[in-house]
């Protein structure tokens, strides 16, 4: 007990760590949207530590940013199809954020909204006789989602996720954890449906913070 006193210097220095010996942390660590010119794509950011972060931009021309919160939450919306950085910076620290924004055609997004209306029977399996009006056999998203897409699949859930990894969820009925969906998830698709319901789910609007 009569050397408790070295232990003093360690409590200290243990105390004294302070929001600058820590890396930024931010959710999620990569952004994936869309563009289309008549359709706005936004994804968000939040940032764990600190919650004071500076942000910019790279290349405003790809996407532009909306700061809240006092640099705890970030609001991406995408101006031109192309790849940016989104910078962020604290304690005199600074992590980039790379942002991808693929391009769709409003053909893209009305393909993608048929998709993803309901033509099922009562069973849950696809009806390759129902068709909505445009002729496209749909999904049966909505039954599950919502128009809004309101379980798990707005741009909150998938922003950091690449389109590769999106389409295996699809085509698995497994998350990118490898967790199986506990519902019957599995849908092939042609490559023209699966750029179509990406630029769906993309374009929907971001619905909380991740």
């Amino acid at each position: 007990m009569r050397h408790s006193w070295l232990l003093l210097p360690i409590a200290i220095l243990l105390g004294s760590c302070s929001s600058e010996d820590e890396e930024l942390s931010v959710k999620p660590e990569r952004l994936f949207t869309g563009h289309e010119a008549s359709t706005t794509f936004e994804v968000p950011i939040t940032a764990y530590y600190p919650q004071t972060m500076q942000w910019s931009i790279v290349d405003k021309s790809v996407a532009t940013i909306e700061i809240l919160d006092g640099g705890g939450h970030v609001k991406v919306t995408a101006q031109k199809p192309g790849k940016t950085m989104l910078r962020a910076t604290a304690n005199g620290r600074t992590k980039d954020i790379p942002v991808t924004v693929t391009e769709y055609t409003i053909a893209d997004i009305e393909l993608g909204n048929d998709l993803y209306q309901s033509n099922k029977e009562s069973g849950g399996d696809p009806d390759p006789d129902a068709t909505n009006e445009k002729g496209t056999v749909g999904l049966g998203c909505i039954d599950c989602h919502g128009a809004r897409g309101t379980a798990t699949h707005d741009p909150t859930k998938i922003g950091g996720f690449d389109d590769q990894t999106v389409l295996d969820v699809i085509a698995t009925g497994k998350r990118p954890d490898g967790s199986a969906i506990p519902t019957a998830h599995k849908f092939s698709l042609t490559p023209d449906q699966q750029k179509a319901i990406l630029a769906r789910v993309r374009s929907l609007q971001p619905r909380g913070w991740p």
